[in-house]
Parts: structure tokens; sequence; C-alpha cells
């Protein structure tokens, strides 16, 4: 049976009668996960995966579930949709490659609206680093305000598609305006320090971009530590690369 259904309606001057939905069928994903490096030491079963929704104009379903200890995964009774396969940053693990019906799934973005074409085959890595950076308050404003810190967030995003390893990700900012992400994976990202975190908001790829110009450039080699600064971001910020964005 389907289990959600949507349809855009335009509401002029007139009734609209007679809207028939197509309903969104269910579908069973099946795959396995296995370590890129044959020594690995990680069980298989205690890395945590999660299937993020891209689309956050709609409610959201985005299921965590581990492995079995043999690296065998199954998602059944899903929605179809659009996904973002991530590994949670729990652990020195991150996803290295992804294939889908022995295809290669770019930025780890997954196409099950018509269903699942395929297995997965998930190949994880390690050799995570860390970020750790501060708050740079503009020169308008003498110091850190504790409120604003209380109530905001240094975001960590990927500037190249809609997640390329683990996606957005946050974490709180001490009242010294210092903040350190652990177990990020190893490339290119933008940093950010926003008046809170709305993770499907900054998992939208098309919205990175209209405000990428606002964050922080990091790159981080693998099992390395990088450093870097950003400028707060205000509510209007986010309003304004919001606009440009929704539909």
């Amino acid at each position: 049976l389907p289990t959600a259904a949507r349809l855009p309606v335009d509401v002029t001057d007139r009734d609209v009668n007679g809207i028939k939905i197509a309903g969104m069928p269910q579908l069973d994903l099946l795959g396995r996960a296995r370590f890129e490096e044959s020594d690995a030491t990680t069980p298989l079963s205690s890395v945590t995966l999660l299937l993020r929704q891209l689309d956050w104009y709609q409610r959201e379903f985005s299921p965590r579930f581990s492995l079995h200890a043999d690296g065998a995964l199954a998602w059944r009774n899903a929605e179809c949709g659009e996904y973002v396969l991530r590994v949670e940053p729990e652990a020195d693990v991150y996803l290295k490659s992804l294939t889908m019906g022995s295809r290669p799934v770019e930025g780890a973005r997954l196409d099950l609206r018509n269903g699942a074409p395929g297995e997965l085959e998930i190949v994880l890595a390690t050799g995570t680093g860390e970020v750790t950076g501060a708050v740079r308050w503009p020169d308008v404003v003498p110091g850190a305000p504790p409120v604003l810190l209380r109530a905001s967030r240094a975001i960590l995003v990927s500037p190249d598609g809609p997640t390329a390893n683990t996606g957005a990700r946050s974490v709180e900012i001490d009242a010294a305006g210092q903040f350190h992400f652990r177990f990020v994976p190893p490339g290119r990202w933008l940093l950010f320090v926003s008046p809170g975190f709305d993770e499907g908001l900054w998992q939208n790829a098309e919205f990175v971009k209209q405000i990428a110009s606002r964050g922080a450039a990091v790159d981080l080699p693998k099992r390395g530590s990088a450093h870097a600064e950003a400028v707060p971001l205000t509510a209007e910020d986010i309003d304004r690369a919001v606009e440009k964005v929704r539909p």
C-alpha cells in the first residue's frame, strides 16, 4: 500500500476539484558493506547508517540502521523518493564509494523514486580527521555576545553536491567561541556559524551554493587536522538564500 503522496496545487480565484494523487509505493533496499582496507579493525556491526531524505519541503523520513556483522543491510517497506546515504560520525569510519545495481552513485545520492534498481555495495574507509574553529566576529561587534553564542551552531558541509561523504553536521560553540568537529572525512568542506541548524536545509545543495561565499573553506587531509574561523551568519542571510531556491 502507498505510504505517502504529494502533488503541487495552484489555488487562484476558483475552486480546485477532482484532484487525483498517485500514491508512492514502498520498496525493499538490500545491500552489503565492506571496508576498503583489509586490515580494518572496526566491526561492521558498529557502523550506523542514515538514509537522509533530500526533499526538505515534505515531511522527513530518514531512518537510521546498523549493519549486520557480515556487512549485510536490509531496509524494508521504505518510501520511494530521493535519499542520500550517510555514515553517522560516531567513529573513524566514512563512506568511500557507493554503487547500486553495479553502477556508481555520485555523491551517495540514491534516486529511489521508482524503486531500487539493484542492490547497494557500500565501501567504507578509515582515516578521518578533526576540524577545529572559532567565531570571528565582525569589527562592528565588540566581542562575542554570550546569548548569541548559546543560540548559534558551527556547521560543516560539503560544497560538492548534496553530501559528498557524511553531509551537513553541526556542533555547539563554547563560551569562548570555539568548536570542534571529530571524525570528519578527508576532503574539502565549508564552515559556517549559523543562528541554529536545520539539517534538511543545509543538506540542500542549491541552498549551500547560494550561501557558499559566506563560509570558510577547509581542506582536510586524511588522518589530518585543520583550523578555520567563520563570521556568523544572520537570520536575514539564511532567508535570502532560501528565497533564491524556494520553488
